[in-house]
């Protein structure tokens, strides 16, 4: 129904947890007929996070605004 495989599910579930991917499926209907393809977009979302270039936080939000601080400051040198 929501054109999601159980497969691209279970991937976000591990990537994101239950409740993060919930959120996105949710915005993602939010959206409407901007996401032809909810499945692909899920799994477009899911990969992001799993290189850190994702984050589910509204624009200028605190966590948000942190993690775009943290992926701009160079990393420590061990």
């Amino acid at each position: 129904m929501l054109g999601i495989s159980p497969a691209a599910w279970r991937d976000a579930v591990q990537s994101m947890g239950q409740g993060e991917a919930s959120r996105v499926v949710a915005a993602s209907l939010h959206k409407g007929d901007e996401v032809r393809f909810p499945g692909g977009y899920l799994r477009a979302l899911t990969e992001n996070k799993r290189e850190g270039q994702f984050v589910n936080a509204p624009r200028g939000s605190k966590r948000r605004v942190a993690w775009q601080k943290a992926k701009r400051e160079p990393k420590e040198l061990l």
